[in-house]
């Protein structure tokens, strides 16, 4: 790894190659620690302060740019058409939403339970809901597709739609089989075998299941206002585009995404999503709108990204910054 490649880790990710949005650049270290504050009022805060930041944590994951090709992968291990049915990501939201309001963990008496495989394996005189050994036996597949006796029962508030009695029917055929969420798995590392981003590998597994493939590599001028536009919200500079193209390879970009990340329009760019999240504005934006001296909280942000505030600094000095030790000008203006 290059040198300049090494001082910002995290921020390099952002660019290569596809642009998630961040925060802030640095995700690691505890999100809370407060050594000195009083707790009870830190936690009223908190009641509005982390509604807030469930709210801007959605938005943020709205802007970033490969997510919705790349979470299903890492959850659902791949799953494409013809595979294995994921038993976390497929089945166990339609038992859940569908099954379990009667045969859950609030089951009653001998009630057959779906929620683990020994209570949908067990027998139940002559039959189980499933069969492991006899897949096509089972009597979860013929209920779910039954006219006579359905199951759900026909005046029960949710039906199964059918695709949902599809992927039950193929994870049933395929034994049946329960496994735990993804989030309680021991993650494995990957070895995806390919030149480049690991990210393509998976994208490209999915772009090949949908009959597709990459689009040709762009030319070094697009690259460059591509990334500058990301990070900055601009084009590159005439000097800037000059020095990256007569450049040789990834040094090249690499000293591009250097210069515009120590530009100060990366801080005003990426502080634009926070702001929107908090829903500032320059003037009251009701009745007769007027203006409101809060801008230094703006540059407050601003500078906070373009320092390369740790993230859980960024959300303590908002939620309780007047509460710290010693607090100073800077902690204040962010608790507003």
């Amino acid at each position: 790894m290059s040198r300049v490649a090494s001082q910002r880790p995290y921020r390099q990710s952002l660019v290569r190659p596809y642009f998630f949005y961040s925060l802030t650049p640095k995700l690691s270290g505890p999100l809370i620690v407060f050594p000195s504050i009083t707790w009870p009022r830190f936690l009223r805060r908190c009641e509005l302060g982390f509604s807030l930041v469930r709210r801007v944590v959605k938005i943020d994951l709205m802007n970033i740019f490969a997510l919705r090709l790349f979470v299903p992968f890492l959850a659902s291990g791949l799953v494409a058409s013809g595979q294995d049915v994921d038993f976390a990501r497929e089945v166990l939201p339609v038992l859940s939403n569908k099954c379990f309001v009667c045969h859950g963990p609030d089951a009653e008496g001998g009630e057959l339970r779906l929620d683990s495989f020994s209570g949908a394996t067990a027998d139940r005189g002559g039959y189980r809901a499933i069969d492991g050994e006899a897949p096509a036996n089972s009597r979860l597949l013929e209920r779910i597709h039954s006219t006579d006796d359905p199951m759900p029962p026909v005046d029960a508030e949710k039906q199964l739609t059918e695709s949902e009695r599809e992927i039950l029917s193929r994870w049933i055929k395929q034994g049946g089989r329960y496994t735990k969420h993804w989030a309680f798995v021991v993650p494995k590392k990957a070895q995806p075998g390919s030149v480049g981003n690991p990210i393509d590998v998976f994208v490209g597994q999915k772009l090949l299941a949908n009959k597709t493939t990459f689009a040709a590599r762009a030319d070094r001028a697009t690259l460059a206002r591509r990334v500058a536009l990301v990070l900055t919200g601009l084009p590159p500079e005439p000097d800037q585009l000059k020095r990256f193209l007569a450049g040789d390879g990834e040094d090249a970009y690499q000293q591009l995404v250097t210069e515009l990340l120590a530009s100060p329009r990366f801080g005003e760019h990426q502080a634009r999503y926070w702001l929107d999240a908090v829903r500032y504005g320059d003037t009251h934006g009701l009745h007769l709108d007027n203006k409101r001296g809060i801008y230094p909280y703006r540059d407050w942000v601003v500078r906070a990204f373009n320092r390369d505030l740790p993230l859980d600094d960024f959300i303590v000095k908002q939620l309780a910054g007047d509460l710290l030790p010693e607090p100073g000008l800077d902690d204040l203006v962010a608790t507003g």
